[in-house]
């Protein structure tokens, strides 16, 4: 709840002082005049003995030359003395006496003078004490003691002078006169001494004059040079004393203010100010918590021991702190608290307290929670490293993938062998979080190689996104790294681009490798006119029928073997222009078509050469299975000098060449010229006119009969497909049958025969009788097989016709029908309509006697190269039996195809073959010619 805190005490903050300040200034100023004092003292001193020494000097001065007088007046006296004691002198009787008293009168006033003067004040003079450290110190000793040898014989004079005897008084006087004279010289000596020294003196006094005066100033000089200075602190801690009071001010009300709680507390922990934000966050008013501490009602009990012992470490050691613990409010809120705490010192660094400054940080660790749930619930690993690249946040997806922890070196990586997406390895500086830390910009999409982190070997494909972070000054704080395993995706788009340039079944290059090719070649021939190359282009020969017959799978298996044949016979100097190393050297177009490119090719011979190795190697036997199945390849070749300037153009000119091998007898090899592009011109001209035809329904049948081969008599006729060419005049059937096959229009060319034959049949039965055919064979196509309307489409047109289904026999190649459900089942399909089924050209598929019951026919039909060499081929002979021989046992009638001699009939009799077809009983003929032909023979039918 809010509270009204009171404010803040300004010595709770235990801001330093400023009376440091003054004490310093105080103190210096006093050191200062201290030492001018000290330096004025001195000089008085010194100006003072001075003073005193030339008081000293001149009263011994004055002493000694009284002291001089009166020894020279003892001297006079006494040397008047003794000239009045020579002979001729005045009779001592009467005037000696008169003249002994008046010098001994006369002696005692200059004793007693002398020894005032000479052994009186004298001796306190500076010389006389310090008697022996200077010349005029010995003189005055020396003077001193010549005075009082002079006072003694003066004094002994005085006595002897009381009794008047010129003998005596002669004896008395000399001594007297020669220590007067010894004295008095001593005086002058020492009088001349005295002068030294006063002239010594002076010469001291000036010397401490100037010495005073120098150091004066000198300390005049400091005291200026350390007082201004002083002063001017004083002035400056004045103006910064008067700041921090306005700054301590502005503390407290911001203190006051701020949305961080601030608490202060004493020596012994307890609080002793609060602000409002502290009674905000808390609920706690001031006065509820002066004087408590904190612990005893903010801290929550299950507070982290770590955290608690090292702020009581910092609390009992007087040191900061920063922490970040789970408070309650009053009413039990539990609420966050991140808080600096610094401790409060006073003038003299005596610890007075702490000072805590806080922020309410609980939706911010709300948030964090909420992040640290989303990053670990993140599929991505996500990194968040530090400036200098160290890790400091990893969710459980890093460390999964990438094996990183928390304090790992941003190179961490590069101890996983990490590689480029070019599989170049990578430095330190490489990595993006380091380079992006050193350029100051994010990067996305960067790829990059790492091995497995779960040590089980392999390579792990990663995306790399860098984003930098900064913090609130827009500094650098590092950056946050998301790497998605791609690796499945990779993988993904590496068989993409392996499907976009190999064939699946084979794995040789597909048609866009072939196209690459073929292209770089040419590109390669314009640059350099002395390089030369061929293209091969291959079909496998009769590959539909072997896949029809076996199965897709045998087929699969089939072209699987066609192209490791290829590969084993292409020698390495055959193949140009790779796209890379891993691309096969021969591609496949698909289907049944395979293309080489040959590089150093110059004459057409080579490549024909290498066209003839692969022949021979495409011919041998193949094992499908349990069949053993012989095919053969078409090759057309396009040499340098017949190759056009586009590679699609070269692939168009192969495939004509292969086509003229297809119509040169199959297994061989063409060499392309410009020749072939008019007949594949005329081709297409064909193939537009077949289509004008098949609009105009200008196709016509053509009949051929199948009679008994022991009565000779007529069963039936085949209706076989034929094209008279309003140019070009008839066209034979196999060349536009196969056309129509090649564009597709084989359905509507079956349908028109089929409804023509249907018309025809209807009309001759019912104009010829018993004459007429009884059974009408018409051949079905691959296509027409595998349309799901062909039961509908044949019902129509019997129909339309009048026909009974079992008057219309369809006839199948035994390629088509052995082995293809599909086939099988529109056959099944069609027996069950009633009409007749027969297998065509038996024996040159892959069927075996065997699984002849399997099919739903009624007739087999003998192949006309079987009958062509029976009379020469035993094995042909033996197989014609064995036909007949399960056909009739399964019920099945059997027509030998192609009898154009009777040797072949008879021979087919003997077989004991059912049927006969072929020139020896009549020629295709129109409806017209075949109508006539009825008309002439009068043959009769079997009805």
């Amino acid at each position: 709840m809010p509270a009204t805190a009171s404010p803040l005490p300004l010595d709770a903050l235990a801001l330093p002082s400023p009376a440091a300040g003054w004490w310093r200034a105080r103190l210096t100023l006093g050191l200062g005049m201290l030492a001018i004092a000290l330096c004025t003292g001195w000089q008085y001193w010194q100006a003072r003995r001075a003073v005193d020494d030339r008081v000293q000097v001149a009263q011994a001065t004055r002493l000694t030359m009284q002291a001089l007088r009166e020894t020279q007046r003892i001297g006079s006296v006494t040397t008047g003395l003794l000239r009045g004691l020579e002979p001729g002198a005045v009779d001592a009787s009467g005037g000696r006496n008169e003249t002994a008293a008046a010098s001994r009168q006369t002696l005692q006033q200059a004793l007693d003078a002398l020894a005032a003067q000479a052994l009186g004040p004298a001796v306190s003079t500076r010389q006389a004490r310090e008697a022996g450290a200077s010349r005029a110190g010995q003189a005055w000793q020396q003077w001193h003691g010549e005075s009082a040898v002079l006072v003694r014989r003066t004094a002994s004079l005085i006595d002897a002078l009381r009794v008047p005897r010129a003998e005596y008084l002669r004896e008395s006087a000399r001594p007297v006169v020669a220590q007067a004279e010894r004295a008095a010289e001593q005086a002058g000596v020492l009088l001349g001494l005295l002068q030294d020294d006063a002239d010594a003196s002076l010469d001291r006094q000036a010397h401490a004059m100037r010495w005073g005066s120098g150091l004066t100033l000198a300390v005049l000089v400091l005291s200026l040079v350390v007082v201004v200075p002083v002063l001017r602190r004083l002035q400056t801690q004045a103006r910064r004393t008067a700041r921090r009071v306005a700054e301590s001010e502005r503390l407290a009300l911001v203190a006051e203010c701020t949305n961080n709680t601030v608490l202060i507390t004493d020596q012994e922990r307890r609080i002793a100010w609060a602000n409002a934000a502290f009674s905000r966050a808390s609920g706690y008013a001031l006065e509820d918590v002066i004087g408590r501490r904190p612990r005893e009602f903010l801290l929550e009990q299950a507070a982290d021991p770590l955290t608690m012992a090292a702020l009581h470490d910092a609390l009992s050691h007087g040191r900061a702190a920063q922490a970040t613990m789970l408070h309650r409010t009053r009413t039990g809120e539990p609420y966050w608290v991140a808080f600096d705490m610094q401790p409060l010192r006073n003038v003299g660094g005596e610890l007075t307290g702490f000072i805590s400054v806080g922020t309410v940080i609980t939706e911010q660790i709300a948030q964090r929670t909420r992040a640290a749930a989303v990053m670990a619930a993140l599929p991505t690993a996500v990194v968040v490293h530090g400036p200098g690249g160290d890790v400091r946040e990893a969710n459980p997806a890093a460390a999964a993938l990438l094996g990183v922890r928390v304090g790992d070196r941003a190179d961490a990586l590069l101890q996983r062998a990490p590689v480029a997406e070019d599989a170049q390895a990578l430095a330190a500086a490489d990595l993006p979080v380091q380079r992006c830390l050193s350029q100051g910009r994010g990067e996305h999409g960067r790829v990059l190689a790492v091995a497995a982190a779960d040590g089980e070997g392999g390579q792990r494909w990663l995306l790399a996104n860098v984003e930098l972070l900064v913090d609130a000054l827009g500094r650098l704080d590092g950056a946050v790294a998301c790497y998605v395993d791609i690796t499945e995706r990779r993988r993904l788009l590496e068989q993409m681009h392996d499907a976009a340039v190999r064939d699946p079944l084979t794995r040789l290059g597909n048609r866009q490798v072939v196209l690459e090719r073929v292209q770089r070649a040419i590109e390669h021939r314009r640059a350099n006119p002395a390089y030369g190359f061929a293209v091969l282009f291959m079909d496998v020969d009769r590959f539909k029928q072997v896949n029809d017959t076996l199965g897709h799978a045998a087929g699969d298996d089939l072209l699987c073997q066609v192209a490791g044949r290829i590969e084993e016979t292409v020698r390495p100097g055959d193949a140009v222009a790779r796209v890379d190393s891993q691309i096969p050297t021969a591609a496949r177009l698909g289907g049944d078509e395979f293309v080489i490119v040959l590089e150093g090719v110059r004459q057409p011979e080579e490549a024909s050469t290498v066209a003839e190795r692969l022949l021979q190697a495409l011919s041998r036997p193949y094992r499908l299975g349990a069949q053993t199945v012989h095919v053969s390849v078409s090759i057309g070749i396009v040499t340098v000098e017949h190759a056009a300037e586009d590679a699609g153009a070269v692939l168009r000119d192969c495939d004509t060449a292969m086509y003229e091998a297809k119509r040169a007898g199959r297994g061989c090899s063409v060499v392309f010229d410009a020749s072939m592009r008019e007949r594949l011109r005329a081709a297409v001209e064909m193939e537009g006119d077949l289509r004008v035809a098949l609009a105009r329904s200008e196709l016509d049948v053509a009949y051929q009969p199948v009679v008994d081969l022991v009565s000779r008599r007529l069963l039936g006729v085949e209706a076989l497909a034929r094209w008279r060419h309003p140019v070009r005049g008839e066209v034979p059937p196999l060349e536009f049958i196969a056309l129509a096959e090649e564009c597709g229009l084989i359905d509507d060319l079956g349908a028109q025969i089929l409804g023509k034959a249907c018309a025809q049949f209807a009309l001759w039965r019912e104009h010829f009788g018993k004459h007429a055919p009884a059974l009408l064979a018409v051949n079905l196509s691959r296509a027409q097989l595998r349309q799901p309307g062909l039961v509908p489409e044949v019902q129509a047109a019997l129909q339309a016709s009048g026909m009974r289904p079992e008057q219309l026999q369809l006839e199948v190649t035994e390629s088509f029908a052995a082995q293809d459900v599909q086939v099988q089942a529109t056959l099944r399909a069609l027996k069950g309509a009633g009409v007749r089924l027969a297998l065509d050209d038996f024996g040159t598929g892959y069927s075996s006697l065997a699984c002849l019951h399997q099919l739903p026919v009624d007739t087999v039909k003998i192949d006309r190269s079987f009958v062509a060499h029976a009379h020469e081929v035993e094995y042909h002979r033996v197989l014609i039996s064995a036909t007949i021989r399960v056909a009739r046992a399964l019920g099945m009638a059997t027509v030998a195809e192609g009898i154009e001699t009777p040797a072949q009939a008879d021979l087919m009799v003997e077989l004991e073959c059912d049927r006969g077809q072929g020139w020896l009983f009549g020629r295709p003929l129109r409806a017209e010619a075949f109508a006539r032909w009825l008309e002439e023979s009068r043959v009769d039918t079997v009805v």
